[in-house]
């Protein structure tokens, strides 16, 4: 086994069609997905991928068989501090380090013993430095990994071989993530209440089949830019209406999220569905696809439509949609919004990790931060049982 630190797009880039076959059809994982993000997000960050090779023994041919898919940023407060690429305001869900599952074990035991030895150096990276590119420091204080699933093997295989290593290991809850698994649409009608089932019943036999109605799935050809300009406009236009700037107001997440589109939709691992009401875009949502599930990324809907519930007539189209597709999951991402408990979906409890690396500073550090968030949550606990929140 090999490890490699590589900090560069230009290293990176051969490594691509293996990455993909080691997220485990988890879109979020992808290559395109998190690239496009380090090209908008990365400015005054170092990239820092450690990559592992299995030499192929008597095969002589080397294959990527793991990869921890990070940055580095250096901070004040904390040190350098790593974390996995697509953090942050683009919500990127289920996250982990990459790696098949014949080759867990051994991929992220290679990986902590690496990261270990990392903690305790300054050197620089001397595979890259020969090349003739600029030479970055591999010593790291803090692991932040979000948007990691509490069942995710791999990353608490990770964790577990750092705390034996010597780093702390710190998990808190996150905001969760909802699934639905499918099946077919009456057995899924007949989990949900009375007045629910009845509903939607109501709503595709009579409603969705309208005239007036129109719903279309884009994923290639010239109406896809349509459908993304509809989205963009629809989701700020209903975002604005409620007070706030929406998503696309930031030029990092508009240029971040059409480079990715753009480069994922060529196998259709996404799309946009949007509904229209007397032809006019009425309601979009944007899905990522992957390993048979369709995640609900991003929406947007016509606020002066908003008594015709558009929103909620789009999400019951899509949702049949992937049923029509043979897919097994419809998942709505992290957050607890009223809507989404209406569909009856099962809970996937998300984890924040915190890895300490193995020295004095570091662990001081976190002492100092957890004794902040836990006199925090004490102080909030307090307000709640004094009526005061």
């Amino acid at each position: 086994m090999r490890v490699e630190l590589l900090s560069t797009l230009e290293s990176l880039t051969p490594l691509f069609p293996q990455w993909n076959c080691l997220t485990r059809g988890v879109p979020f994982r992808r290559w395109e997905w998190l690239t496009s993000w380090w090209k908008h997000y990365g400015q005054g960050r170092e990239l820092f991928v450690v990559a592992v090779f299995d030499d192929g023994g008597s095969h002589g041919q080397e294959a990527l068989v793991g990869l921890a898919p990070w940055f580095v940023e250096n901070t004040a407060s904390r040190g350098r501090v790593i974390q996995f690429l697509g953090s942050g305001d683009v919500c990127s869900d289920y996250l982990s380090l990459l790696t098949t599952p014949e080759y867990e074990e051994l991929a992220t035991i290679a990986i902590a013993q690496w990261m270990t030895n990392a903690a305790a150096s300054n050197a620089p990276l001397s595979a890259e430095s020969e090349k003739g590119v600029a030479a970055v420091p591999t010593k790291w204080d803090l692991l932040q990994l979000s948007g990691v699933a509490s069942d995710d093997s791999a990353t608490a295989l990770f964790a577990a071989h750092m705390n034996t290593l010597g780093a702390g290991v710190h998990r808190q809850r996150s905001l969760d993530c909802w699934r639905i698994d499918l099946d077919d649409w009456d057995a899924y009608l007949m989990t949900l209440s009375k007045t629910w089932r009845k509903r939607l019943r109501k709503i595709v036999k009579s409603v969705l089949t309208a005239p007036s109605m129109e719903f279309e799935t884009f994923s290639e050809g010239p109406g896809f830019d349509a459908a993304w300009n509809a989205m963009v406009d629809l989701h700020q236009r209903r975002r604005q209406a409620l007070g706030e700037p929406g998503c696309f107001a930031s030029s990092s997440f508009t240029g971040f999220l059409r480079e990715a589109a753009d480069q994922m939709r060529v196998d259709g691992s996404l799309q946009i569905h949007l509904l229209k009401i007397d032809g006019q875009p009425a309601a979009a949502e944007l899905h990522l696809q992957g390993g048979g599930v369709s995640y609900a990324y991003q929406s947007g809907m016509a606020p002066e439509l908003i008594d015709q519930q558009p929103g909620h007539l789009c999400h019951i189209a899509a949702f049949r949609e992937a049923l029509a597709r043979g897919q097994i999951g419809y998942d709505l991402c992290r957050g607890s919004e009223e809507y989404k408990q209406r569909w009856r979906p099962r809970a996937q409890a998300m984890r924040e990790l915190r890895i300490v690396a193995p020295r004095t500073g570091p662990k001081i550090r976190h002492g100092v931060w957890l004794a902040g968030d836990t006199m925090k949550n004490w102080v909030k606990s307090g307000l709640h049982l004094t009526g005061m929140r």
